[in-house]
């Protein structure tokens, strides 16, 4: 049966499907289970999803990977439900059905700065969103849902009215050329 990880970054409830395999977690665009923040190294663990169950290795991270409150080292059995930290950002594992992992499309975050030293432990982080991250945590996952079974017309007024309210643009002029949708943000 196949897992979510949800992740919990500073007020954001980030999702990622955990199918069967191997599931790098990470600050690099690399990884599968990507998370952008000071605290969570470019290579920071491992999660590998068999038939059995799911396990957690840490990789050598900086801040280390905990699971109930304990730093591990080596592997771990990670059960759903269990909370589970990749430096100071707290997840936790679900399972799911097969039918119910949700479909996403993969916007591209950009790099984050990577510290060469430990923050220091008074100092608190805070990492900024672009509207594009904004947009792609907060709204793109309702709008899917609500495009679900939405004819054509109501599609274009969904899609048209959420650009509108969520990126930096005067106007969105959406057209419909021969079957397909042209979407342009005029800046």
């Amino acid at each position: 049966m196949p897992y979510r990880l949800k992740v919990d970054l500073e007020g954001r409830l980030l999702r990622f499907p955990l199918a069967p395999g191997t599931h790098q977690v990470g600050a690099s665009p690399g990884c599968s289970v990507r998370i952008p923040h000071s605290s969570v190294s470019r290579r920071h663990a491992e999660i590998e999803v068999t038939g059995e169950g799911a396990r957690l290795r840490d990789l050598g991270s900086t801040n280390g990977t905990s699971v109930g409150h304990a730093k591990i080292s080596g592997e771990v059995d990670l059960e759903p439900g269990t909370r589970c930290a990749f430096g100071s950002v707290e997840a936790w594992l679900e399972e799911v059905p097969e039918g119910d992992l949700e479909a996403g499309i993969a916007l591209g975050l950009p790099e984050t700065p990577q510290r060469t030293e430990e923050p220091p432990r008074t100092a608190a982080t805070t990492a900024r969103l672009t509207k594009l991250e904004a947009f792609a945590l907060q709204q793109l996952p309702a709008l899917v849902e609500r495009l679900v079974g939405a004819s054509p017309e109501e599609a274009l007024q969904l899609v048209g009215s959420t650009l509108c309210h969520s990126l930096p643009a005067e106007q969105v002029e959406i057209v419909r050329l021969i079957g397909n949708l042209h979407i342009e943000v005029l800046p």
